[in-house]
């Protein structure tokens, strides 16, 4: 059939993801199709490119701008004529993206899409109402095809971040003032190694013990509450080795605090200012405990991570020649 003899809709979406997840957003459905999960996208207007038309759609459905990549996938479906409708053919291009800025929430009134989340990876096949677009999503992600991000992981990692890693959990507080019930305290020395997400740890407890570790982290959700750690301790010859590479350096003392069955760990830094760690776990977070003299809740805020701090405040080492 000659492509003047029926009738033709362009579509552009993008694949988002954050290790584990990827952000999938809920139509409200129409006359011709049921409410289901989809991903950012939509038609493409008369005098837009494809490129322009799924970074639109992006942020009117999810509240997200993002640059887009390559093309990683496309399909098509049609259908038949009918007695008031000549054929019909949907062409839709599926574009890796990443997230440059914005605030999750859909920005449209009156649109085709409800709301927007993150959705785990894994959960994906369970989803009962979801157009064919996901299922396309599925496949590109289970033959390791380029992700949202360019510096996303390779696929292995992308398909088991968990393997070896514990989940951490964490609220992050301001102080104040060092609250009483400190049972012990430590120093500590942090290196956040340059370009990576590696970490190098050596903690001197009182005792006179020291210990060194190598830590491993990836972001399980869009900030940095949620990450899956992955711990190795090392010997002298290992440390020796990996402390040569270039990072930015952090040093603090922390107290860990017990009171009423709560454990807090609080990290003083060279500054005098305090912050308070509650790891949650698996469970629902509780409320601050009372007897914390919190100023700020900095859980979400990037500035007040290690990493942050360590670039913030903390001293550069250059690589070892």
């Amino acid at each position: 059939m000659h492509f003047t003899e029926y009738d033709t809709r362009l579509a552009a979406y993008v694949l988002l993801t954050d290790e584990r997840r990827v952000l999938l957003t809920w139509f409200r459905g129409d006359e011709l199709n049921p409410p289901c999960w989809t991903l950012p996208g939509g038609g493409i207007e008369f005098d837009e490119s494809l490129r322009d038309a799924a970074i639109r759609e992006t942020y009117e459905e999810t509240g997200y701008h993002v640059s887009v990549q390559r093309i990683l996938a496309d399909s098509y479906e049609t259908a038949p004529a009918t007695s008031d409708s000549r054929p019909f053919r949907s062409q839709r291009f599926l574009y890796a993206g990443t997230i440059t800025g914005g605030m999750l929430g859909t920005t449209e009134t009156d649109g085709s899409t409800e709301f927007a989340r993150w959705m785990p990876i894994s959960e994906l096949h369970e989803l009962e109402s979801r157009g064919t677009i996901v299922d396309m999503a599925i496949d590109v992600l289970l033959t390791g095809e380029s992700s949202a991000s360019e510096a996303a992981s390779d696929a292995q990692e992308r398909d088991h971040p968990l393997k070896y890693a514990v989940v951490e959990r964490e609220r992050r507080y301001v102080l104040l003032s060092l609250p009483d019930g400190v049972t012990s305290t430590r120093d500590i020395i942090d290196r956040y190694v340059i370009g990576t997400r590696l970490s190098l740890r050596e903690v001197h407890d009182a005792d006179g013990t020291v210990t060194h570790k190598l830590s491993h982290k990836i972001r399980l959700g869009p900030g940095p509450h949620e990450v899956a750690c992955t711990n190795l301790y090392l010997n002298d010859q290992e440390w020796n080795l990996l402390n040569s590479l270039p990072a930015h350096t952090l040093r603090k003392r922390r107290h860990i605090a017990r009171q009423g069955g709560t454990t807090v760990a609080i990290d003083q830094h060279e500054d005098g200012s305090l912050v308070a760690e509650i790891d949650d776990g698996g469970q629902t977070p509780a409320d601050i405990p009372d007897w914390l003299d919190t100023l700020q809740d900095v859980t979400n805020d990037e500035a007040w991570t290690g990493a942050g701090l360590a670039l913030a405040r903390g001293t550069a080492q250059p690589a070892a020649r």
